[in-house]
């Protein structure tokens, strides 16, 4: 009976832990993350109003936010402090010349 129970909570953290790797993760993470702080929700619109596709959000490491998006072969990668709002990092990299 033990190890059943024991099994059980070993799947469900699994698939808790796997469930922001899954495809699609990424667009339902940017929105629970802008109705978690709404300043990185001006961001997020901004992107969009500016052409960027395939905006995502992820927590690093330090606890920060990146916010990733594409347009015209570029990449933008934002990084933001969640507490204060101050954007730490705001980079376009060309993807077709690898810069």
């Amino acid at each position: 009976m033990v190890h059943g129970v024991v099994r059980v909570l070993v799947i469900a953290v699994a698939i808790g832990m796997a469930a922001p790797f899954a495809p699609g993760a990424g667009a339902a993470r940017a929105e629970a993350v802008a109705e978690e702080a709404p300043f990185q929700a001006n961001i997020l619109a901004q992107l969009q109003e500016q052409g960027y596709s395939n905006v995502t959000v992820r927590r690093t490491l330090l606890g920060r936010h990146q916010i990733v998006g594409l347009r015209d072969g570029a990449r933008r990668e934002i990084i933001l402090n969640p507490y204060t709002g101050e954007i730490l990092r705001d980079f376009t990299r060309d993807l077709a010349r690898g810069e």
